[in-house]
């Protein structure tokens, strides 16, 4: 598609700022920002920008009051591409190439601080859950009678010399006599 094709079709779809709603359904403004997104390719700036507004705006239980400014903020950029076109502006380069990342070099901090809140909360969530599923076990009848006397058993058969053997308790004898 050349420009020229591009701005026609950007002109059919442009929509006014005015009061009150700008489209009659969620489902028009849907399809609105499908017929909009791939138009807006040509430019980095104005595609990157157009897809974070229109990633709020998808979220369709949102009031009206957050809505539109970024529903503003879309019919500006739509605006913009327009007049660029009209005046053939070439598009400006984003200088701000994403750096190469060795997957080695990643911490667990860099995952949290670089995702957005979707993850950060997803792994706040798990984090949490284990927690709890920790604190569950270790206060149930289950670990308290079968686990920990398993654990201590291991740590003194650990913590015994090589050469003498560790004394088997009563409870231990009555637990092999009744297999």
């Amino acid at each position: 598609m050349n420009n020229k094709e591009r701005l026609q079709k950007l002109k059919q779809l442009q929509i006014t700022r005015r009061e009150g709603a700008l489209f009659k359904s969620s489902d028009e403004c849907m399809s609105w920002i499908d017929n909009i997104a791939p138009l807006l390719k040509y430019d980095e700036n104005h595609y990157n920008d157009f897809l974070e507004h229109a990633e709020v705006v998808r979220i369709t239980n949102l009031s009206a009051s957050t809505l539109m400014p970024h529903l503003n903020s879309m019919l500006g950029i739509v605006n913009q591409a327009i007049i660029e076109l009209e005046n053939k502006i070439k598009p400006t380069q984003s200088n701000s190439a994403k750096p190469i990342i060795n997957i080695k070099d990643l911490t667990i901090k860099d995952l949290i601080f670089a995702s957005n809140y979707r993850i950060r909360l997803l792994l706040l969530s798990i984090l949490l859950a284990g927690f709890v599923i920790g604190l569950t076990l270790g206060s149930s009848k289950l670990y308290k009678e079968k686990i920990s006397p398993l654990i201590e058993l291991y740590k003194t058969q650990d913590t015994a010399p090589k050469n003498q053997t560790v004394p088997i308790t009563p409870e231990q004898k009555n637990t092999e006599n009744s297999k």
